[in-house]
């Protein structure tokens, strides 16, 4: 029954889809399947050259309405990139196979890489440059890797434009209230930010570690999981500049379903025990006045719009003999679908790197992100389900009315916080500045050492300020011209202000000594790390309430000083510190046999003050069975590998 409601969803979404398409489109209805005929979950169908595509249901099928000769580009993470001339064809059945490739990728692991068909632990991996989910125009990283990670649980999209979402690495972890957050690793260094802090456009793949000996290299910092991710590199050939944009509109995908007019009246005499459904003693006289006048308000519909996203990017990108740069630069402007709310982010990055030799390599990476959240949205609020349809928006002015059956204070009129809510300015800056070196030793082939430093801040800043004429008083239900707003019914002794500021500075220095060498049939990697970070944080806060004494508000959050009441948080700091030390083997034969074992011990300021240091040990091991001679002839199986940690 789900897969049949499954496809019947994708059905129905390709036939809305194609009302919006040209007339020489057609629907074309395929599956896409693995080796072993079972249908691929989640596999991304493309038209080649655009961006009209859709994702495989359950059962891998889908339905996408396109031109008669397109080709389609099918990819899911894990196999081989197909394309498939569809030639007029209408049904089609896409076999996908698993990527060779891909065990021989190179993984990004704690404190350096290592090869994906020798390491035992669990890392899943999302390549997102050139590939179909970049095309999408999603706006955020989180909306680029929901799902598309096994085991990791991206928050649904928030009601508020801008708002970070959730991330869980195999669920919960953490006690009480402390964050379950993942710890994220930007280019090798942790990151302080948010993963939204970072520019999607410039991301070249995200690696989940999930598992002990993969997370061990973090120790106590790793609790939640890591999400690596890692940057784009100028490729060979003449500088290139690269510039695109989107540009979507949204709206909610579901709106509560409440009684019409007829119901409500019904609703209401059946509620107070009448058997006269029709009674309308009830209601208010302003009710009356509006439901006499047939004059009925679809209070969902007027606190909504049709919310639009506008994506901006602009990369400079290039590599020579010796050397390689990026750059990029994005803005991102959102309307959400609630009236009032907008968000605009600004993202610049840079990342350069120089060989100053054979053995000497430098490289510096700079990341700044900054967001405004001004405005104040529509109140779509539990109260909305309880307002009656007959209640009265508007004055006879045109202008809104606060108080929407002048009876209860709690029946405010829902847009009221656009029109009259005061200033609010929202403002968040992130900037990281990094850089590496390394090198090569040159009497032991396969040995380096590389000393990895960052440098982060992140300020936040909140005002907001609500004037008197947001308070007005409550006349009563006869007042149908109401008090708009008349200065005579403004309430000074509630307008009110705040103004909040955090002030968060890290660093992270690490020092890394590495092997890696391959000795006939057995490879060895070796890692060496000397760690220590830094991170504090700040803030203070202040609220002003009732300005009677100053007489007027025209200063706003400037004049909370001016307040009959002020209240002064007392200022927040907080310090923390950590030492770690790691030692890392890992070791393979004939890519069959695979043992991975590390040590990391942890100084923390934030430990017990009888227990200021952890040990945090970890042993994997792999045996790859399709690599046995026994295995050979088992024409129906590419890769079985087994593995314990």
């Amino acid at each position: 029954m789900k897969r049949a409601l499954s496809f019947f969803c994708v059905s129905i979404i390709g036939l809305f889809l194609s009302w919006n398409l040209p007339a020489q489109t057609r629907s074309v209805r395929g599956t896409v399947v693995d080796e072993s005929g079972q249908g691929v979950i989640g596999a991304a169908v493309m038209v080649k050259g655009t961006t009209n595509g859709v994702a495989t249901d359950n059962d891998g099928r889908f339905l996408l309405n396109c031109a008669p000769n397109a080709i389609l580009v099918v990819s899911s993470v894990g196999y081989d990139e197909v394309e498939v001339p569809l030639n007029g064809r209408t049904e089609l059945t896409i076999p996908l196979t698993i990527s060779q490739e891909l065990l021989d990728d190179v993984v990004v692991i704690g404190y350096g890489t290592t090869r994906a068909k020798n390491f035992t632990g669990s890392v899943d991996v999302v390549k997102l440059a050139d590939s179909p989910v970049a095309d999408m125009g999603l706006q955020t990283t989180s909306d680029l890797l929901r799902g598309r990670l096994s085991g990791v649980v991206i928050g649904a999209e928030k009601s508020t434009v801008g708002q970070n979402s959730s991330i869980l690495v195999r669920g919960r972890k953490s006690i009480g209230s402390t964050s379950s957050s993942p710890l994220i690793v930007l280019n090798g260094v942790i990151f302080p930010g948010n993963i939204e802090d970072i520019d999607p456009n410039s991301i070249e793949q995200v690696s989940v570690l999930k598992d002990a000996t993969s997370l061990a290299a973090y120790g106590s910092k790793a609790a939640n999981g890591v999400i690596m991710v890692t940057t784009k590199k100028g490729q060979e050939g003449k500088p290139t500049i690269t510039f695109s944009t989107t540009q979507q509109i949204s709206n909610p995908t579901y709106i509560p379903k409440v009684l019409d007019p007829d119901e409500y009246i019904i609703f209401r005499n059946a509620r107070a025990g009448r058997t006269d459904f029709s009674d309308l003693s009830f209601m208010t006289y302003m009710e009356e006045q509006q439901y006499k006048a047939g004059i009925v308000t679809d209070w969902y519909d007027m606190c909504l719009q049709t919310g639009w996203n506008q994506n901006y990017n602009l990369n400079f990108s290039g590599r020579t003999a010796n050397s390689n740069y990026f750059v990029s630069l994005g803005r991102t402007n959102q309307r959400g679908y609630i009236i009032g709310d907008h968000f605009t982010r600004n993202n610049v990055s840079v990342d350069l790197t120089t060989n100053i030799s054979k053995l000497i390599e430098v490289g510096v990476n700079t990341a700044f992100t900054n967001t405004l959240s001004d405005g104040n949205q529509a109140s779509v609020r539990y109260d909305l389900y309880c307002l009656s349809p007959y209640a009265m928006p508007y004055l006879p002015d045109g202008s809104l009315r606060f108080y929407t059956d002048g009876i209860s204070p709690s029946r405010y009129n829902p847009l009221w916080p656009v029109e009259y809510g005061g200033e609010r300015e929202n403002r968040y800056n992130n900037l990281n500045l990094g850089g590496h070196i390394q090198i090569n030793i040159p009497w032991v082939e396969g040995l380096n050492f590389r000393v990895n430093a960052s440098y982060g801040e992140r300020n936040t800043n909140n005002k907001s300020f609500r004037h008197e004429n947001y308070y007005v008083q409550l006349l009563g239900e006869m007042d149908i011209e109401g008090v708009g707003q008349n200065p005579e019914y403004f309430s000074l002794k509630d307008a009110n202000g705040s103004i909040s500021e955090s002030k968060r500075q890290n660093w992270v220095i690490d020092n890394i000594l590495s092997y890696a060498h391959q000795f006939g049939d057995h490879y060895l990697s070796a890692s060496l790390v000397y760690t220590r970070d830094s991170d504090q944080s700040s803030s203070y806060s202040m609220n002003g309430n009732s300005f009677t004494a100053a007489g007027n508000t025209l200063l706003g959050w400037h004049g909370l000083s001016n307040a009959d009441t002020k209240d002064f948080s007392s200022p927040s700091y907080s310090l923390h510190t950590d030492i770690g030390y790691l030692a890392r083997a890992m070791w393979s034969y004939k890519d069959t046999y695979h043992l991975n074992a590390s040590i990391r011990r942890d100084g923390s300021s934030v430990f017990g003050a009888e227990s200021k240091w952890g040990n945090f040990p970890a042993f994997g091991a792999a045996w790859t069975i399709s690599n046995e001679p026994f295995m050979k002839n088992v024409g129906w199986i590419d890769v079985l590998k087994l593995k314990a940690s």
